[in-house]
């Protein structure tokens, strides 16, 4: 990995375009392609099974995510993939394991590639149906943990620093008994330096319920999954860090407690500008919650006061996935949800204090009617300064096409390109890669600069179907500069920390993302595009917790290593 600590010597260097110029009297050249899949060249190979015997059980349908970490200290990133189980009715031909895919210098050089060590390390999941995955050092040891939710207890994963982890559930208090678990987030939630969790509750569903869907009286093809609105909501949990190795259940005190919900997607932000960190939860079919860090481990729920409980036709959506970022170039945090197909994707923009919808003025609306989005990430994939939007999409009914008119089960992924003033163009596949046109039943998403090139690239997990992985092959044409923070008063990793980099007489504003999008845990390095700027580049920190930090002539085209002032 290309890094530079503090205080090393500057370098600028010359920018380059986004491919290589045609000949003069040629026109322009075709468009060079954004992703390319890298699946079977990185020696990923991973399915996931839903567990689907035709008897439509409600939980078959909406699993399951990734998450990228460097478990072993290497330096480069690995891949952590959930899987699912047997369900009633369906027999598994080998047996069912998450896995912990090694990252062996894919993408750097020459034969480097994705080895499986779930076995030695010990990750392989507990025989639950598996979510989420949320990856960060709970323990602030240097080592990179791993949180695992389920359809069942869930798992947290103590990474002894050996290339084993430890199961220590039990001991932390964090399995949050037999319930439906959706999407998980670290973060320091009372500013004590140490990461707290936030669970997403689902709905009240057991697989022996007796619900059946559908227009079966034309038969069983008719059969369908139940809708949502057939269960009750269930409550998130939240647990408060200990910092002895324990968490301790505050979730009657810190809010949600009896709010029910019906969650699936979690972002975090200090979306108020206030120096705490908020959270934002992606209700289907209810309304979204929006809760304001109120410190002391306790939020109050705004987000009908903000303005994103509803959409701007003051409707529910089915949201499942979602991510906050500076879409519009104004230093706050925007919004993005995606929905049920003919639900359209919601863009919020944080215009004045309040949150308002601009999905149709955006262009992000329209496109997404047809489409189920999963899996979000706002990133520049470009490197021109502007957040981008990817969207992993797949509906819901495995029989869509017999049921429902105008969609289908499988449907590709979508990439919008930020134009500016809050414009998005979707990309065709010419310009986003032949696998935005490849149909899959997408689900989580995650972006890392897995191969430290410069830009990020992109997981998607499938349901009932194998990950893909997509490298970037445009983005780090353009310059860069990344940032690796080690909180030292905060959370070693520094999720919630704020980066911005003055460049060419801009301001561009980033984050520390923990879990976010669907299921999925990201990257949580700091990438910034910098267009076409040579560098060097000034940039401020602004740490968990309020401390900030001014950096001054930093080299582009790399990682800067960056600690906490102590």
């Amino acid at each position: 990995m290309r890094r530079i600590a503090m205080g090393a010597a500057a370098a600028s260097f010359a920018a380059a375009g986004c491919g290589p110029d045609p000949p003069a009297g040629a026109g322009p050249a075709p468009p060079r392609a954004c992703f390319r899949d890298v699946t079977a060249e990185s020696g990923l190979a991973f399915r996931h099974v839903n567990g689907a015997s035709g008897r439509r059980h409600f939980v078959e349908t909406n699993g399951s995510g990734a998450a990228w970490l460097d478990f072993d200290g290497d330096g480069d990133l690995d891949l952590y993939l959930v899987q699912g189980t047997e369900l009633p009715g369906f027999v598994a031909t080998a047996p069912l394991r998450c896995a912990l895919l090694r990252n062996d210098g894919v993408g750097r050089a020459a034969g480097g590639r994705f080895v499986d060590v779930t076995e030695s390390a010990g990750v392989g999941g507990n025989g639950c149906h598996g979510m989420a995955a949320a990856a960060a050092d709970f323990d602030g040891d240097g080592r990179t943990d791993l949180y695992v939710t389920c359809f069942g207890p869930n798992v947290l994963y103590r990474n002894r620093g050996d290339g084993t982890f430890e199961d220590v559930t039990a001991r932390a208090g964090t399995a949050d008994g037999d319930r439906y678990h959706s999407s998980c987030a670290w973060g320091d939630f009372d500013g004590d330096g140490d990461l707290d969790l936030y669970v997403v509750g689902y709905v009240d569903y057991r697989v022996d319920d007796g619900k059946v869907c559908g227009d079966v009286a034309r038969g069983e093809a008719w059969r369908t999954y139940c809708h949502p609105d057939m269960y009750a909501g269930i409550d998130d949990a939240v647990y408060r860090n200990d910092g002895d190795g324990r968490f301790t259940d505050v979730t009657a005190q810190a809010g949600p407690a009896g709010r029910g919900g019906k969650g699936l997607g979690v972002c975090c932000a200090d979306f108020d500008g206030d120096g705490d960190l908020d959270l934002f939860v992606a209700n289907d079919s209810d309304a979204n919650f929006l809760w304001r860090n109120d410190g002391g481990m306790r939020f109050t729920e705004v987000a009908s006061a903000w303005g994103v409980d509803f959409n701007g036709e003051g409707r529910t959506q089915s949201c499942m996935g979602a991510a906050f970022g500076d879409v519009d170039a104004d230093l706050d945090f925007d919004l993005f949800t995606v929905n049920l197909s003919n639900e359209y994707n919601t863009l919020w923009l944080l215009e004045g204090g309040q949150y308002r919808d601009r999905s149709y003025a955006s262009g992000l609306a329209a496109p997404s009617m047809p489409h189920v989005g999963f899996g979000v990430v706002l990133a520049d994939f470009d490197n021109d300064g502007d957040l981008d939007v990817a969207v992993a999409n797949g509906h819901v009914l495995d029989n869509a096409e017999l049921v429902l008119a105008g969609t289908t089960w499988r449907q590709p992924a979508s990439l919008y390109w930020n134009e500016g003033g809050g414009r998005f163009r979707l990309a065709p596949a010419a310009e986003a890669g032949s696998c935005f046109d490849e149909p899959r039943v997408g689900r989580g998403l995650a972006a890392a600069d897995f191969d430290d090139d410069g830009d990020l690239d992109l997981l998607f997990t499938g349901n009932g179907e194998e990950a893909r992985l997509l490298r970037n092959e445009i983005g780090s044409t353009r310059a860069w500069i990344g940032f690796d923070l080690t909180g030292t008063a905060s959370n070693r990793d520094a999720i919630g920390a704020e980066v911005r980099v003055h460049s060419r007489g801009r301001v561009v504003m980033r984050a520390v993302r923990g879990a976010e999008s669907y299921l999925s845990s990201h990257d949580l390095r700091v990438l910034v595009g910098l267009d076409g700027d040579p560098g060097p580049v000034d940039a401020e920190i602004r740490w968990p917790g309020g401390r900030r930090q001014e950096l001054r002539g930093l080299p582009v085209r790399r990682y800067h290593l960056v600690e906490e002032p102590r």
